[in-house]
């Protein structure tokens, strides 16, 4: 998996930034990423996949109280990459 072509990313400490430069009709303003779908996002490399990422998260919320489980974290994992592929950010 890896991030579209032609995207503009702005990464900020609070906030991360992304247009997709081929989809503007259908995405005019930049799609504000923050929190876990920043941290998802950064994960997307070209070289992960959707598993790693899982756990790449999952070594780095092993401590934190509240944690979401193995199988949440997937979930939210794979919706969120479905929303990026829709909408045109991220290519499987």
């Amino acid at each position: 998996m890896r991030r579209a072509p032609r995207i503009a990313e702005v990464a900020t400490d609070e906030v991360t930034y992304v247009l997709g430069l081929g989809s503007l009709a259908a995405q005019p303003n930049p799609l504000q990423l923050a929190g876990p779908a920043a941290a998802i996002w950064s994960l997307i490399d070209g070289e992960r996949s959707e598993s790693d990422i899982v756990e790449v998260l999952l070594a780095e919320l092993e401590a934190a109280e509240g944690a979401p489980t193995a199988d949440e974290l997937t979930a939210h994992v794979h919706a969120f990459v479905d929303q990026m592929v829709e909408l045109g950010l991220a290519v499987r």
